[in-house]
This record gives C-alpha cells, structure tokens and sequence, in this order.
C-alpha cells in the first residue's frame, strides 16, 4: 500500500508541488538562523482541467476502500497403515479476498461507439484504402483514408493493435474530432487525462492443494516421500510484480476485470502432469 499511497499523493492535479532548496546555492550560506527563503505558495489549484490529456497520470482510490484479508484453512487425516508405516494426506488452502486492485477508468473504450468496426474496415483495407467510405468514423477524423493509414500505422493496422490505434488518435490527433462531428468524449471518459487510475478492492488470489505424505521407519533409517499437487490462481494485474506487494498496473481490460483471472505467475504446472506436482524424498539416519 506504500506504492499507493505515495502515487496517489503525488499524482493529484493541483495539489502536488515539489520544493528544493540548496545551501549555498546563490554563492552565500543560507543556515536555519538566517531564516532562509521559503518555497513559494504555489498558485490556486486547477479544479477543472482542460480537455488536452495534458495530464499525465491521476490516481484517486475508493473512499470506502478497506484492508484486504487472507482466509487459511486445512483439513489432515493420518493413520498407521503398517508396522512403522505412516500415511499422511490433507487438503491445504488459503484465499485472498478485498485484495488492493486498480484499474484504468480512462482506457480507450472501442466497443459501443463504431470504433472496432471502423477500425477493422480500415485494416482489411489497407492496401487498398480507395474501399474504405468517407463514413468510417477513423476516415472522418483525417480526412482520407490513406491520411487515416498513415497517422495511425499501417502496421499497428495489420498487427490488428486497435488498443495502440486508440491511443494514437486520441492523445494526438483529438483535436480533429471537432471537425469529424465527434465528441471530446468518444474514445476517453476524462480527456483531461491519459490515464485516471482507480484503487479499488477488486483483487483477489486461490490457492489449492492435496498433500500426501508417507512416513517408514527401518530400523536406524526414517523415509519420507511427500507429494504436492497444487493450483494457484488470481487476478494479479501485473506479471512483474506477482501479487507481492511490490507495485501495480492496471489490467489488459480494466473494463473486464475477469479477463486477467489465471494461474498465478508464481505457479509453473509439470510439464508432463496437468496439476502441479513437486515431489521429494528425505532420508534421516537416526
């Protein structure tokens, strides 16, 4: 939460400023008895920003935002199944729940406004741009469709990097959205910012095992084989930082949060079983 908590601070619009002071930076000592300069006040904050993405990056978190929780439980039966012989097996699990999660509010949406089908027009079209009509909404921001074509990319097209084109268009080109009878709105809920982060409680982390352990003692010798088999799934945003707590990224589809919903990345099946399965065999002389 330190991550959090320090972005957040730092990334409020007008209400952020950073002062630094050196001594002797003007050639004379400046000491705490000679009552230095203070920063100067800044000026009033900007509580309506343009619509220019002149702002980078803005993080707010929910007002009601509360402390996530880890449940643990686990449930083991033993029995002595021969002379010396024990066998052991359990079921072991824990679930992450209200876990710190953030989403991007201002991700390019594409579905409901004619953008994706624009888009894929344009693509299917791209060597042969004479095909696309005037009435492609992607068409009517530039003007043409080779103007089109090559404001975004042709490879951003082919690659069919839609996600990419709407940032293109949106952070550098909306300005022509005016001129194509388009809304200020129509690829971006707050076009004051590139991003507006939103901390949340969304996260969520499972964890599942059946453990097995067999326990013989010969005479001065104790053999012990235990077996794993394991799953770990979550919606962690970030493959770098792998639910540890050491950062944080909006998810591929922060309109979609279950589409993040997988094996964790910590969790690597066996390639030649579908479960994961670790095995290891102690042998103590006693």
């Amino acid at each position: 939460m330190g991550a959090a908590s320090g972005s957040v601070d730092g990334g409020t619009p007008g209400f952020s400023q950073s002062s630094t002071l050196f001594p002797n930076s003007a050639g004379t000592d400046v000491r705490i008895g000679t009552a230095p300069p203070l920063p100067v006040e800044p000026a009033a904050p900007v509580l309506t920003l343009p619509a220019t993405r002149s702002f980078a990056t803005a993080d707010i978190v929910n007002p009601n935002l509360t402390n996530g929780y880890v449940q643990q439980w686990n449930i083991n039966f033993q029995r002595q199944i021969a002379k010396n012989t024990i066998f052991d097996v359990g079921y072991v699990a824990n679930r992450g729940v209200k876990l710190f999660y953030e989403v991007n509010l201002n991700q390019s949406h594409i579905y409901n406004n004619g953008f994706l089908a624009a888009f894929n027009q344009l693509a299917a079209n791209v060597n042969t741009p004479s095909a696309v009509p005037a009435s492609n909404a992607i068409v009517s921001i530039f003007g043409s469709a080779p103007a089109a074509i090559s404001s975004i990319g042709a490879s951003n097209l082919t690659n069919g990097a839609v996600g990419t084109a709407a940032a293109t268009i949106d952070q550098s080109f909306y300005t022509k959205y005016a001129g194509a009878g388009l809304s200020q709105y129509y690829l971006r809920n707050f076009p004051q910012f590139q991003s507006l982060l939103y901390g949340n409680n969304d996260g969520r982390s499972e964890y599942n095992s059946l453990q097995v352990r067999l326990q013989r003692q010969v005479g001065a010798l104790r053999l012990t084989a235990n077996y794993t088999w394991s799953k770990s799934i979550d919606n962690d945003q970030s493959a770098a930082t792998g639910g540890e707590g050491n950062g944080f990224a909006a998810p591929l589809d922060s309109f979609n949060e279950q589409l993040v919903l997988g094996r964790s990345n910590f969790d690597i099946p066996d390639q030649s079983c579908p479960k994961q399965l670790f095995a290891n065999l102690v042998l103590d002389r006693l």
